[in-house]
């Protein structure tokens, strides 16, 4: 099954990557914001 905090290990994952001194930093950040929101939105899609 699913699980929504599945999205929110990958963005912590992510987002610890984004501090890191990469070119891609920036699209690194967005990304995990947006797994953070899916993972947000599917936990509360369940209720």
């Amino acid at each position: 099954m699913f699980d929504p905090f599945d999205f929110f290990k990958v963005s912590r994952d992510i987002y610890n990557h984004s501090k890191t001194k990469s070119e891609y930093k920036e699209a690194f950040f967005r990304s995990a914001i947006s797994r953070a929101y899916y993972s947000i939105y599917h936990s509360y899609k369940e209720f």
